[in-house]
């Protein structure tokens, strides 16, 4: 088939179609979608672990020089098209336009670093307790490496998983979120033409309880590689250490801030906005819960009000623009039920959500105090442009 429109999955270094494609809508504007994206099941993912396995010997043995080589010609190609990816991303994620650039700049960067350590693999030397014995610890590839990654950062996230990956010898297969398959298309198919053999990098697209679980499960697969939710991440464990596979787990955080009585104002309250308001909030690393001494309570409060009242919140790709889109309809339900939860445990909503126009999914800047109150927001990883 071809590469373009419905985007096919990456099998064995084929673009292959399938019986079911899913539409990519842009949460700025839900009358544009972005393409329609090929959605697989458990049977591409045993031809696309297939592959990778049948390509593992001869990658896993291929030299450094030549693995450095194709990573470094992807990174120079995403960096090269930063700005049309970067839009791209904006489009279908809801970050806005600069976020995504510098997002896919990240990308790039990681891609030429990897390159780089492809050249830096090292050894060690180390003495025995038993006389005339040496010891002796080297690096080398596991196999094939099952990547399962979020929607929140749609290619800088399957960046860190695959550079490494690809750079130590190992085969892969990559199941990106399915609210954002675009940007994990794109990079795909900058992988394809890199040079990098047939079924050493495998693309298969598809709803999570699908694909993910049948890469979780696979006997062929060595190693999981996991980021999203904590609930999904036990689960994802439990099925890896039952069936003897490496994993490795990113999962929800939950990140206070804490400005004391002789903080910086200004500076306090420009961290607080950015932190828990760009992006939309929807990062691991944005703060959520706020803390705040009682003696500089009252004057933060009102300053951070009226820095929320600057933001511009709108069209992802538009001029301006502050803060983006929420992800997804299922998401701004999610949030605002957050916001709902918070109050009834006796917080106020001192700056109410804002929905923004019809075509876009939008939840705004929200700040919910009163001491101890919105006992919610301090055990719960929340994706939003919330702060209790």
């Amino acid at each position: 088939m071809s590469a373009s429109s419905p985007h096919g999955l990456l099998i064995n270094g084929e673009w292959v179609s399938t019986s079911q494609a899913a539409p990519n809508t842009n949460p700025s504007n839900l009358a544009d979608v972005v393409g329609e994206y090929a959605q697989g099941d458990a049977s591409h993912v045993d031809a696309a672990v297939a592959a990778a396995t049948a390509a593992f010997p001869a990658w896993s043995t291929s030299g450094i020089q030549a693995r450095h080589d194709a990573l470094d010609k992807i990174g120079n190609e995403i960096l090269a098209r930063r700005e049309e990816l970067g839009a791209l991303l904006a489009r279908e994620e809801g970050k806005t336009r600069a976020e995504g650039i510098g997002e896919v700049a990240r990308a790039g960067q990681i891609f030429k670093f990897f390159a780089g350590e492809c050249l830096r693999l090292a050894g060690e030397t180390v003495p025995s307790v038993r006389p005339g014995i040496g010891v002796e610890v080297t690096r080398e590839p596991i196999g094939v490496v099952g990547l399962i990654t979020p929607w929140n950062f749609p290619i800088a996230i399957p960046a860190w998983k695959i550079a490494p990956a690809l750079a130590f010898g190992n085969c892969v297969v990559l199941k990106p979120a399915d609210l954002v398959p675009g940007s994990a298309w794109a990079l795909a198919e900058i992988i394809h033409r890199s040079g990098i053999p047939a079924g050493v990098f495998n693309l298969v697209m598809g709803r999570g309880r699908v694909i993910g679980e049948a890469l979780v499960q696979h006997p062929g697969v060595a190693a999981i590689s996991f980021t999203g939710s904590v609930g999904v991440g036990r689960g994802i464990a439990q099925a890896c250490v039952q069936n003897g596979k490496k994993v490795q787990l990113e999962m929800g955080g939950k990140n206070p801030q804490v400005v004391l009585d002789d903080a910086d104002l200004a500076q306090a309250v420009e961290l607080s906005a950015q932190s828990a308001f760009y992006s939309t909030g929807q990062r691991c690393t944005a703060s959520s819960r706020l803390i705040v001494t009682q003696g500089i309570y009252p004057k933060f409060i009102e300053a951070l009000q009226a820095r929320m009242a600057k933001i511009k919140v709108g069209d992802a790709l538009a001029t301006g623009t502050d803060v983006g889109p929420v992800v997804s309809q299922a998401q701004l339900e999610q949030d605002l039920s957050y916001v709902e939860i918070a109050k009834a445990e006796g917080g106020d909503a001192v700056d109410q959500f804002q929905r923004c126009e019809v075509q876009l999914i939008c939840l705004g800047t929200t700040l919910v105090t009163g001491g101890l109150a919105a006992l919610f927001g301090t055990a719960v990883h929340q994706f939003a442009s919330l702060f209790a």
